[in-house]
């Protein structure tokens, strides 16, 4: 609710925020920059810690939630439904691995809510599985996005690497 005063003296209050509900991640990815952090003892924020931070933040439109991933936090889909409550768009940015149909079927509940998901794909299936550190990686990511595609707007977020570079046209 406090407004952010800038430079020049104008106030500002965010209206979109990106936002990390976990640091957990079930695969191991090559360029991860949280590896290092989950060897750290820290905890997420609890679902009322984060009701908390959303009580301060009066203009808030829309929220990107990344990660790690952000489906192996227990209770996402609560926080999903707790900003559209409040009037909030979300944007999910997943590896996919953890959607299967029943996820599918519970995003597809917050649809008017959900702006679109964005899924992780770094190149062909042996690259992707390789970069992403797990021999399933591409094939859940696909299905996922075949399950969610006809319901939501999908993009594919990429990591451009040395080793992914020739494979990005195909």
């Amino acid at each position: 609710k406090k407004p952010i005063l800038l430079e020049d003296g104008t106030v500002s209050l965010p209206s979109d925020i990106v936002f990390e509900p976990t640091t957990k991640c079930n695969l191991n990815c090559q360029m991860c920059y949280q590896r290092e952090e989950r060897k750290m003892d820290k905890r997420d924020l609890s679902f009322d810690e984060i009701k908390k931070m959303l009580d301060n933040i009066s203009n808030l439109k829309r929220v990107s939630l990344i990660g790690a991933e952000i489906f192996t936090k227990p209770d996402i889909f609560q926080i999903i439904e707790e900003f559209i409550k409040r009037g909030i768009k979300s944007y999910l940015t997943t590896n996919g691995t953890l959607i299967n149909k029943d996820v599918a079927d519970r995003l597809k509940k917050f649809k008017k809510g959900i702006r679109g998901i964005g899924f992780s794909l770094d190149g062909l299936k042996e690259t992707h599985n390789r970069i992403r550190g797990a021999n399933f990686a591409f094939d859940k990511t696909i299905e996922a996005i075949n399950l969610v595609k006809n319901d939501f707007n999908v993009s594919i977020n990429t990591v451009i690497m040395e080793e992914n570079l020739e494979e990005l046209p195909k």
